[in-house]
C-alpha cells in the first residue's frame, strides 16, 4: 500500500493524473491446463491514467538496469520503427521500481496456447508471426553489432575449463573431441531473455523485459528461444513447434549479415548450456542438464 502511494505521488509529480494502480502477484498463469507464464514472483503494477493510457510498473532488484536499457534502445529511431520497445517513464531507484509504457497485445505464449486449443490464430497466421520474430531478431542483431568478433568454440573451451570438475568425464571427453575449427560470429547486444511471454504481438511486434541486455554471440538469443519452445511442446503437444522454429530461423538468416549452418546453431546450444552450469555448478548434478548436454553433443558434427 505504501509503495502504491509512492508510485502515485511520483507520477502525479511528473504531471500524470493517475486513475488507478492495481498490484498483481507473480506466479503461474494458466489457460485451461497449460501454463502461460513462468513462476516469476516479481510484483507488478498495472497503472491506468486519466487520459486512458496505461503504464506498467515492475518492482525488482534490476529496475535500474531495465530503465537504462530502455533509455538506450529508445534513442534510436530506426529501431523504434521496426518493433515496439516500452518507453521508460520513471525510475524509483530507492524503491527498485521501474515504470514504463504498457505494450498491449497477446504474448507469443498466449498465441501458441490459443492455437493448441483451436481458439485462434490460424496455422498460417502463427507461421507468419514466427517469420516476423525471425526478421525482428535478425534486424536487432544486425543493427547493434559492436565491431568485435566472438569465436564460438573459444566460448565453449572457456566455459568448459570452469566447469570441467563438475561434469562427468564422458561428457567432458566428448566436448574435447569436438572439431574446434573456430566458428566466428559477430559480437552483438542480445536481449538475453527471449521468453515466449516477452514477445508481444499487436499491429507491430514488441519485446519487453530488457534486463538481460548484454554483449554476447547473436545465436544465444535463438538458443534460449528454442529451449523454451521445447518446454512449451510438453503442454502444446498438438503443435510441431520445431517446424515453426525453422521458419523463424530461415527468416532470421535472410535478415542478418553473417552466415551460419545448423552445426553452428548446435554449438550455440552447447555454449549456452555450459554458461548456465558455469553460473550455477549444482546444475551439473541434475539429470535434466546432463540429458540436455548429451542431446546437444549428439547433434554436433
Amino acid at each position: 500500500m505504501v509503495l502504491k502511494k509512492k508510485i502515485r505521488a511520483r507520477l502525479e509529480g511528473k504531471g500524470m493524473k493517475v486513475r488507478s494502480i492495481k498490484k498483481t502477484k507473480g506466479g503461474f498463469l494458466y489457460r485451461i491446463s497449460v501454463p502461460l507464464t513462468s513462476s516469476s514472483t516479481t510484483p507488478r503494477f498495472n497503472i491506468k491514467l486519466e487520459d486512458g493510457s496505461e503504464l506498467k510498473g515492475i518492482h525488482k532488484k534490476s529496475a535500474k538496469k531495465e530503465f537504462g536499457a530502455l533509455e538506450k534502445l529508445g534513442k534510436d529511431m530506426e529501431l523504434k520503427e521496426s518493433f515496439k520497445v516500452p518507453k521508460p517513464c520513471l525510475l524509483m531507484e530507492d524503491e527498485k521500481v521501474v515504470i514504463m509504457e504498457q505494450i498491449k497485445g497477446k504474448s507469443l505464449s498466449e498465441l501458441i496456447v490459443d492455437y493448441h486449443f483451436f481458439l485462434g490464430p490460424s496455422k498460417d497466421q502463427l507461421e507468419q508471426v514466427f517469420k516476423e520474430i525471425g526478421s525482428l531478431l535478425g534486424f536487432f542483431h544486425r543493427w547493434n553489432k559492436t565491431g568485435n568478433d566472438m569465436e564460438l568454440t573459444g566460448v565453449i573451451r572457456k566455459s568448459l575449463e570452469k566447469v570441467r570438475a563438475d561434469l562427468p568425464d564422458d561428457i567432458t571427453k566428448e566436448i574435447d573431441c569436438i572439431d574446434m575449427k573456430g566458428e566466428v560470429l559477430p559480437e552483438v547486444y542480445i536481449h538475453g531473455d527471449i521468453g515466449l511471454g516477452n514477445i508481444i504481438h499487436s499491429e507491430k511486434l514488441g519485446l519487453v523485459d530488457w534486463t538481460g541486455l548484454k554483449r554476447s554471440w547473436p545465436l544465444r538469443d535463438l538458443s534460449r528461444f528454442k529451449s523454451l519452445l521445447k518446454r512449451k511442446n510438453k503442454y502444446c503437444f498438438r503443435i510441431n513447434l520445431e517446424r515453426f522454429f525453422n521458419l523463424l530461423l530461415d527468416s532470421y538468416q535472410e535478415t542478418v549479415e553473417f552466415g551460419f549452418d545448423k552445426n553452428t546453431m548446435y554449438l550455440s546450444d552447447l555454449a549456452r548450456l555450459l554458461h548456465k552450469i558455469e553460473r550455477n555448478p549444482e546444475r551439473a548434478k541434475r539429470k535434466k542438464y546432463l540429458k540436455l548436454l548429451e542431446s546437444s553433443l549428439e547433434k554436433i558434427e
